[in-house]
């Protein structure tokens, strides 16, 4: 008999004990000792990429939001140009 698509779905016995179990710490633990971590160096660089993209676009969205206003000022019926 097929099993319905709506039907919930039960975990099977060893997935709930190894999800209720501190087991998965120690998986968390390894997982994380096989990243490669950034060095400092490296995470100034990108940090000041980022702020330099957020600068970057906050600076073009603030010149398109005042071009917007010049525009709705001088067309005061308010008419998409």
């Amino acid at each position: 008999m097929a099993r319905s698509s709506g039907a919930p779905r039960r975990i099977s016995s060893e997935a709930a004990r190894r999800v209720f179990s501190l087991g998965i710490a120690g998986d968390v633990v390894s997982e994380l000792r096989r990243v490669t971590w950034p060095n400092r160096q490296e995470t100034m660089r990108l940090t000041m990429m980022v702020i330099a993209v957020a600068a970057l676009i906050g600076t073009f969205l603030g010149l398109i939001l005042r071009v917007r206003k010049n525009i709705q000022k001088c067309n005061p019926r308010g008419l998409t140009v």
